[in-house]
């Protein structure tokens, strides 16, 4: 049999090889396929996230300690790094650790300055600058800064070419070396730090830490140039503030010290500077060109990048590469080679399918060729010959579709650009080019090699049939197909059944409550396998996979099963009919079912794709938008700086699109070792939260309703500056004993209840200014304090602080008096006239102590937002000890006759001294009324620290104690539960959270702030009418001042729509969906035409006996209809189930329940009937052309 034969076969039977030749590149193509789109959907993610990226976290960033980088180190970052790197920036920093004291100089924490003195040595004894220097160098300082004044620094002498060694005075002077030097560092330094630190051209200051025997390093600086900095928000002055502005450091209550940083050269930091500092840190920062990089080099990248460490480290130890690149890439190539396991095995069990349809197809070609393989073998050809035949043919065609294959996913790519799962995740995007992945052809490969063994397999029967055994077979009844004599539908059923519950065992489902679960609560069985995804492996374990495929699989076949019966049914109901076509054509099809059922399967299982295609991609949108909305809070979550913008007070519904907006009050505190994880606190006020934010405005019912406790203490005029008291001290208590020495502290609060404590001392004492922060420690006494006067009136008075918001409010005064050395004793003193006095002078009495004034007592804790219920020691016993009373004529009063008499006790409580205190207008503070979520009811359940498996979570009415470190410091706060909830929007389920009103909670968490550091409402969550925020409102946020950080669920809803695994599931599905569409297109309409040539001979007889062209379409529709209409019916329940099934592992539906589009389903039902139409209508034409006589005569054609 010669190949020349073979190719005369395959060109008269053309039209069917055409066929088979789509069919086989159409799988090619589609196996191909999912490496492919698995690294475009990992390429639109990586580049979308490289494009939204800060330019931070796309440099790569080199720090080396204390020496500069060679040129071998610089080659090697040419050599790893290639057309990555395309700019480089460079610098050196000191290091600086704010030293609280001098002796952090010393210590070697920061650079200590001395006072620059010409023609004087400078020794451990020479005065010292109150301030930490902070040097920097770098190396191109007119693309960072502007120069203000004067001119940019340039390289002096080195230390080689001025030693003073061996000169005499005279010559150190004349050449202006040794102590007679004017500068050997010329530096700049910003113009806030110059107005601050009062600095000028020309200042000089000498750095370095003398010793006693005159060895120690030394450096004189100059100041040439006052500079600004080009873009004070570029990203390179982060970790660089104190050059630009200096930093404040506390280094007392009360008391700051100003640190700043001044910058050089590279060349003279090294120089002069480099022996001076306690070390250095030589900083390179290598911009990227991200453009460089796709999915196809990503690995390749990160690869690198680690080389580059190690590299690097051998001419460096101790080099540092730091760079967010790593981080990126290393996420997206987890996810992508996590995806392109799971999804080859999910076009596997596609591709199955479509091999299926490869099967029917060859299967209509073998039997319109049946009459010539059997009159071969009945001439002598052998089984060998044939199928020798078959093999060649399908191989040629096998080989075409691999080197096609590659070409069709690439068209599949281009057209799902366009429509499609991968279109939503573009956003509108191009796809660019990426290039075909290996894997990919080897794919094709696989798939071609498929194709060719089931092209071949069915010729193996068909070439042993004689023409005697196919007349035979013709004329004999159907027989029962052998998956159904062996009830294979059955076993594939059970076989997938056991396999899902083998996942749902995986996850720790309870089957006594598995079908009560699926019937009423299908979205708790969905969370709960994908809540536990770890435990099962994924899509990563065939098993999950197969159990799905194996049970829609045995349910199709289950449906043939009973087709038979179902049509012997309809052939009786259409028995009464009194119109022959359509019991003729349920006769025909009830007659050989079998027939028939290739074509229903196929129709189910393309059907079953489209329409899990179409539910996935539905419950994925509206499951990504959910989380998207439950990420963020709403349309968009904004954090602000309540420092600049107080949320509360801003009219957010002004901002173009903004229909709703709701102010909340966030912040985290840590509860120790009972949790690893914070406490998440938010405060809001219900009133101001619209019902647009429905799961926030449920969570708030229980707190409707609920009052405010007054706020504690005096409100002082906004105006005030000065605060000050009428002190009337009593002698000791015998002319022997120590005089006492009167302080006292007054202890405020802010309009946000951040403590402000106030020292107050009489006129000759030296003025404190106030300090915002939440301490209550004494002030440590640099010298004794002088003995107060008695028995006369005294003005104690302290300056108000600028920091915090007004109004101010004074809460408690407390006592720290001294007599001598003595640790314990008693004193008397009286209290008269509180008032203020704002810059202008004017005074305003706060309190007299007259009848109807404000109420003082004693001070029962410290804290003025605690009750009876709190536990911490230092709040019970250190502020008692004092006995208030109002009393009237038992000393002149200052304004008014009656004054507050204090008798107190000063000693120790815990080894610490006792502050007696009293309050003034102390309201009765009870327990924080709270909602929780569900993990911190089960966190915090139980008495003891810890939680134990027999604690019962929290429940409405019960009471706790809770300590949290909020940052600054910690607090204590006793709480209420009102209400218990599952989670709410934004918070990790995983974290406890805990509601509170606003003005509840914020002063009780603040009494750990400070003014820098305070808690306030610092996020707003807003709706939008539309999902996608205008340009004009990004804009209009964006220019906010205030705003450190925008979060826009739209940018959530694109970052998980293009998570690989899920928008490759969805994908494939929909590509699947498609090819195996057009496989059953060609599959149905070759049978058409098959089936109107092999029944040609019956259609003649029909015609012949009057019946005309349309009454024979009409046979034919009605057939088709019988087939098709239930099959739509079963295609689409299966490919719901499917959906279903596969639901619980696109993870970013979380407990989504599946969505169906009906609409969609419905176009796609209408799609198939007008195809399937369309086929008939050129079965029609074929039918008008037959010739009747012709047929009649060959008997059959």
């Amino acid at each position: 049999m010669t190949f020349g034969l073979i190719l005369k076969r395959m060109r008269r039977n053309w039209r069917s090889m055409a066929i088979l030749l789509l069919a086989v590149c159409l799988l090619t193509g589609f196996f191909a396929l999912g490496p492919f789109y698995v690294r475009a959907v990992t390429d639109v993610g990586l580049r979308f996230e490289l494009d939204n990226a800060p330019r931070q976290s796309k440099q790569i960033g080199l720090i080396v300690e204390d020496e500069p980088l060679t040129d071998e180190s610089f080659e090697v970052v040419r050599q790893e790094l290639g057309a990555l790197a395309v700019d480089l920036r460079h610098y050196i920093r000191a290091d600086y650790t704010a030293p609280t004291s001098e002796q952090g100089f010393e210590q070697g924490l920061a650079t200590g300055a001395l006072m620059y003195q010409y023609g004087e040595p400078v020794t451990p004894f020479s005065a010292r600058i109150d301030a930490a220097l902070q040097p920097f160098a770098f190396g191109a300082m007119p693309e960072l800064l502007d120069l203000v004044e004067g001119r940019w620094p340039v390289r002096l002498p080195p230390p080689e070419a001025v030693d003073p060694a061996g000169l005499s005075d005279a010559e150190q002077q004349a050449r202006q070396v040794g102590i007679y030097t004017r500068g050997q560092v010329e530096v700049v330094v910003t113009a806030t730090v110059a107005e601050r630190a009062g600095l000028e051209r020309g200042s000089r200051m000498v750095l370095g830490n003398p010793r006693a025997d005159g060895s120690g390093a030394l450096a004189v600086m100059v100041v040439v140039g006052i500079v600004e900095p080009k873009n004070a928000a570029d990203p390179f002055w982060e970790g660089n503030r104190n050059f630009l502005e200096g930093a404040d450091v506390e280094i007392g209550v009360g008391r700051f010290r100003y640190d700043y940083g001044f910058a050089t050269i590279p060349e003279a930091y090294t120089d002069w500077l480099r022996p001076v500092v306690p070390g250095s840190s030589y900083i390179y920062q290598i911009d990227t060109d991200t453009d460089t990089i796709s999915a196809a080099n990503l690995q390749d990248v990160n690869r690198r990048l680690r080389v580059l460490q190690n590299r690097l480290a051998a001419y460096h130890p101790g080099l540092t590469v730091l760079s967010g690149l790593t981080a990126i890439l290393d996420g997206f190539s987890v996810n992508a080679s996590e995806t392109e396991g799971p999804i080859t095995l999910l076009s596997g069990a596609i591709l199955v399918m479509m091999l299926y349809h490869l099967i029917n197809t060859v299967a209509l070609v073998l039997d319109q060729q049946g009459a010539e393989w059997s009159t071969i073998v009945s001439r002598g050809g052998s089984v060998p010959q044939l199928v020798g035949l078959q093999v060649i043919s399908v191989g040629l065609l096998a080989l075409v579709g691999i080197l096609a294959g590659p070409l069709f996913s690439v068209a599949f790519m281009q057209l799902m650009e366009r429509f499609g799962p991968l279109a939503e995740a573009l956003g509108g995007r191009p796809l660019g080019s990426t290039a075909i992945p290996r894997v990919s052809l080897y794919l094709s490969v696989a798939a071609g090699v498929a194709s060719a063994v089931v092209l071949t397999v069915p010729a193996v029967p068909a070439a042993r049939r004689s023409l005697l055994r196919l007349k035979q077979l013709v004329s004999r009844p159907p027989t029962t197909p052998a998956w159904a004599r062996y009830a294979f539908d059955l076993a594939l059923l059970v076989v997938g059944a056991a396999f899902m519950l083998r996942l749902y065992y995986l996850v720790g489902g309870d089957f006594g409550d598995l079908l009560n679960n699926l019937i009423a609560a299908p979205r708790d069985v969905v969370a709960l396998i994908a809540d536990n995804l770890n435990q099962t492996g994924g899509l990563n374990d065939p098993f999950n996979l197969l159990g799905p495929a194996l049970v829609l699989t045995g349910a199709a076949l289950l449906w043939l099963r009973l087709f038979p019966a179902l049509m012997g049914a309809l052939a009786r109901l259409s028995n009464r009919s009194r119109s022959l076509t359509t019991p003729l054509a349920v006769w025909n099809v009830a007659r050989d079912p079998s027939h028939y059922a290739q074509l229903v399967l196929l129709l189910i299982g393309t059907l079953a794709l489209g329409t899990a295609s179409l539910g996935l991609s539905a419950t994925r949108d509206r499951g990504a938008w959910a989380a998207a909305e439950r990420a963020t809070g709403g349309s968009a979550r904004l954090a602000v700086d309540p420092a600049r913008l107080e949320p509360a007070r801003f009219l957010w519904t002004d901002l173009p699109g903004v229909s709703s907006a709701a102010p909340l009050l966030r912040a985290a505190g840590d509860p120790g070792s009972i949790s690893r994880r914070d406490v998440q606190i938010i405060g809001v006020e219900p009133d101001l939260i619209p019902a647009a934010f429905s799961e926030l405005h449920r969570a708030l019912a229980p707190l409707r309703g609920i009052e405010t406790p007054p706020a504690p203490g005096l409100a002082l005029p906004v105006e005030a500056r000065t605060l000050s008291v009428q002190v009337y001290s009593l002698p000791a208590g015998t002319p022997e004993d120590p005089p006492v020495s009167v302080q006292l502290i007054a202890y405020l609060e802010d309009a946000r209840g951040v403590p402000v404590r106030v020292p107050l001392a009489p006129p000759d004492a030296a003025t404190v200014v106030g300090d915002v922060s939440g301490e209550t420690a004494q002030t440590p006494a640099s010298a004794a304090p002088l003995p107060t006067l008695t028995e006369e009136w005294l003005n104690f008075s302290g300056e108000l602080p600028e920091r915090g918001k007004r109004p101010l409010r004074l809460v408690r005064l407390g006592i720290n008096s001294r007599q001598g050395n003595l640790d314990a004793f008693e004193h008397t003193l009286y209290l008269d006239r509180v008032a203020t006095l704002d810059a202008f002078g004017k005074a305003t009495t706060l309190s007299n102590f007259e009848p109807d004034d404000a109420q003082w007592r004693e001070a029962a804790v410290a804290n003025p937002y605690a009750g009876s219920w709190t536990s911490e020691a230092a709040n019970l016993g250190r502020v008692r000890g004092v006995r208030a009373r109002v009393l009237r004529g038992e000393i002149p009063g200052v304004d008014g006759p009656q004054v507050l008499r204090l008798d107190y006790r000063m000693g120790k409580v815990a080894g610490v001294m006792r502050e007696p205190s009293v309050v003034v207008n102390a309201s009765m503070i009870g327990r924080v009324p709270v909602v929780v979520n569900r993990a911190f009811a089960e966190l915090f359940g139980g008495r003891g620290s810890t939680p134990s498996a027999i604690d019962k979570p929290l429940e409405p009415g019960e009471t706790r104690n809770l300590i949290l470190n909020m940052g600054p410091g910690s607090v204590e706060i006793g709480y209420e539960v009102v209400g218990v909830i599952d989670n709410l929007p934004s918070v990790d389920a995983r974290d406890p959270l805990m509601i509170a009103l606003t003005n509840t909670i914020r002063p009780i968490i603040n009494q750990a702030a400070s003014a820098s550091t305070f808690f306030d409402e610092n996020e707003v969550w807003l709706a939008l009418p539309e999902r996608e925020p205008s340009s004009a409102l990004q804009e209009a946020v964006a220019s906010l001042d205030g705003m450190t950080g925008v979060g826009w669920a739209w940018t959530r809803y694109g970052e998980i729509l293009r998570e690989p695994l899920p928008s490759a599931v969805a994908g494939m599905l929909y590509a699947g969906f498609w090819v195996s569409l057009l496989l059953s297109l060609l599959d149905f309409g070759f049978y058409l035409v098959v089936t109107a040539r092999q029944r040609a001979f019956t259609f003649g007889v029909l015609r012949a006996l009057g019946w005309d062209a349309r009454h024979i379409w009409r046979l034919l529709f009605v057939e088709q209809v019988v087939l098709i209409a239930p099959a739509l019916v079963i295609g689409s329940l299966l490919g719901l189930g499917l959906a279903y099934l596969l639901l619980p592992f696109l993870a970013l539906v979380g407990s989504e329940t599946l969505r169906v589009p009906w609409l969609a389903v419905g176009g796609l039902l209408l799609a198939l009937v007008i195809a399937f139409t369309a086929l008939m209508g050129v079965a029609a034409i074929f039918l008008r052309r037959m010739s009747v006589n012709q047929v009649l005569r060959l008997g059959e054609e």
